[in-house]
């Protein structure tokens, strides 16, 4: 399973496109996405919450300890961390994933 692990601070505005351009892009894959509401004052968590995203609230104004919260609350196998603002597609995901797989045939030859 891919974890797509979603930081967000006040992303009303971006996040509706960049959960669509998520689902779009893991078409076929067994994925959950994860929205990391840091303190937000504007509709991201609930916007999250509408989309079908697991929602996790922290309120600490750090990105890193955003992306952090969303780690420890992913199922997956996979942690691919995407900001709010940003549209991936169907050849990151799949890129992703053959970089990670060359990798690992690399390690098992080592």
């Amino acid at each position: 399973m891919i974890s797509f692990v979603v930081p967000a601070y006040n992303e009303e505005l971006e996040l509706r496109p960049t959960i669509a351009a998520i689902r779009n892009a893991a078409v076929g894959c067994d994925y959950e996405i994860i929205v990391v509401d840091d303190a937000s004052t504007d509709q991201t968590a609930a916007i999250a919450s509408q989309l079908g995203s697991k929602l996790v609230s922290i309120d600490r104004r750090q990105i890193a300890a955003a992306r952090n919260a969303g780690a420890r609350a992913a199922r997956g196998d996979i942690l691919f961390f995407v900001d709010a603002d940003t549209r991936i597609n169907e050849k990151h995901v799949s890129g992703a994933i053959a970089a990670l797989e060359g990798a690992a045939r690399v390690a098992a030859r080592v």
